[in-house]
């Protein structure tokens, strides 16, 4: 019974997890944080495991690297933002239109910047994890 037990919550585990990382970058930062307490809440709950197998590191490699693809996209992202600000500007620079589309490109940025954040405290608990 306990080796079931065990089992269910490493599928919860790794279902929450799942869903944190795909939409995670996708919504408002109040998302994001509901998210992240979510998976930390179920992970708090889960007991320790000894020694993970070498299909939960080659697992658990695969979502590394999969965090890194979203680092990367969302960099690539926050350069494209500041790509934008900059033709934003040089059109009119003092226009009422170019500054909220100024300010909607920075709310934008922001949001990236929130989601980066997010994604590498992901992939940093991943890396750590495996360390154990």
């Amino acid at each position: 019974m306990e080796h079931n037990k065990l089992k269910f919550s490493n599928l919860l585990e790794q279902y929450v997890y799942g869903i944190t990382s795909i939409y995670i970058a996708h919504v408002d930062s109040e998302a994001q944080s509901k998210l992240i307490k979510l998976f930390n809440s179920i992970n708090k709950e889960l007991p320790l495991r000894a020694k993970q197998s070498k299909g939960e590191v080659s697992a658990i490699k695969q979502l590394i690297a999969a965090h890194q693809i979203k680092i990367n996209l969302t960099l690539s992202y926050i350069l494209r933002v500041d790509t934008l600000v900059v033709k934003a500007e040089k059109i009119s620079p003092n226009s009422v239109k170019t500054v909220r589309l100024i300010s909607r490109y920075l709310s934008l940025k922001n949001k990236y910047s929130d989601a980066l954040v997010k994604i590498r405290v992901l992939q940093k608990k991943d890396i750590d994890s495996i360390k154990r």
